[in-house]
């Protein structure tokens, strides 16, 4: 089965985690970067995914990667997004399970991360697989290996940190996630 991660304890390499097949409560997401969407002729467009923001701590800085979750766990996703939005202080966030294979981003959703990041004022320096990067082009694609529906809703405590508050403050809340055809 899936090994265990939680994404707010201190975690020495997390490049050790790609490839592996794991699963954690996401209680954290900021925005989201990124959407998939089903085209047909004569039939609106849907969005088939939706990749988020998730900080995850190291002993020396919150570092970012990516989050992919199916169209039928997005409503929850954002539950979770507006939950770390609001700085909650009490014991009522949300949180989703998921389960899935950590993986290097594609071409086409490295460049929408990058972007997402050099809009909000940051630099290439920050963006990269290399020591020292806050935001890794890495993805935690949700039902990737055994395809079940993992997702679980519930609620749990919030451990709300500093920097995710500045974050808000430069992001200005908004959503700014670009497009990725499918």
């Amino acid at each position: 089965g899936p090994a265990y991660f939680e994404p707010l304890d201190d975690h020495e390499d997390i490049l050790s985690l790609q490839g592996q097949y794991i699963t954690m409560d996401v209680d954290t997401l900021i925005d989201y970067y990124a959407e998939t969407v089903s085209s047909e002729s004569g039939k609106r467009d849907e969005v088939s995914a939706r990749e988020y923001i998730m900080p995850i701590n190291t002993p020396d800085a919150t570092i970012y990667i990516g989050l992919e979750v199916p169209a039928s766990k997005i409503d929850d996703a954002e539950a979770v997004v507006d939950d770390t939005a609001r700085m909650l202080d009490d014991e009522d966030g949300s949180y989703v399970t998921v389960r899935g294979t950590l993986k290097r981003m594609d071409d086409e959703t490295k460049q929408l991360w990058e972007d997402y990041f050099i809009d909000a004022g940051f630099s290439y320096d920050d963006i990269g697989l290399e020591d020292g990067c806050t935001f890794l082009p890495l993805v935690l694609t949700d039902d990737e290996i055994d395809g079940s529906d993992t997702f679980v809703l519930g609620f749990m405590g919030i451990v709300m940190l500093l920097v995710l508050a500045l974050l808000f403050q430069h992001f200005g809340g908004g959503s700014t996630g670009g497009t990725v055809s499918a």
